[in-house]
């Protein structure tokens, strides 16, 4: 059973977004730079989408938790409805090369790991979503 079976409209809707938002969100970035720094976009309580980077080279990105507790405010479990943390990786399962990672969580309980395969060459872009890879992911707000 997949997590569209229990979640409610609005999860689904919160989640799918987000994960549409992030990726063009890295397109545009990937417009003039070969990579980008990690973000992370939320939702809060009134639906309204904020984009929250640290700034570069800030020491706190080494890994995904630091740049996690990094951007993460004091009342997020209460004001956020949902969010996804970005990043950049080379992917060696299940997929293998670049992509972009996507760490979804709702406040409805749900968490899910998203890779979506990606190529750059000297003229052009390939976000392969269609070839996205899902996975059940570990609740870190609300869990």
């Amino acid at each position: 059973m997949g997590w569209r079976s229990t979640a409610s409209q609005q999860a689904q809707n919160d989640l799918d977004t987000l994960l549409r938002d992030s990726v063009t969100a890295v397109a545009r970035t990937f417009e003039t730079a070969d990579s980008f720094d990690p973000f992370m976009l939320v939702v809060d309580i009134d639906g309204n989408t904020v984009i929250r980077k640290l700034p570069p080279g800030n020491p706190a990105t080494r890994t995904e938790q630091q740049f996690i507790t990094a951007v993460q405010l004091a009342n997020d479990r209460e004001r956020l409805r949902a969010r996804v943390a970005v990043f950049d990786v080379t992917a060696t399962a299940p997929i293998t090369g670049d992509a972009i990672k996507a760490l979804l969580e709702h406040r409805e309980g749900i968490a899910i790991d998203v890779l979506v395969p990606y190529a750059i060459t000297s003229d052009s872009l390939d976000i392969r979503l269609a070839a996205a890879n899902a996975a059940v992911g570990t609740p870190r707000l609300w869990g």
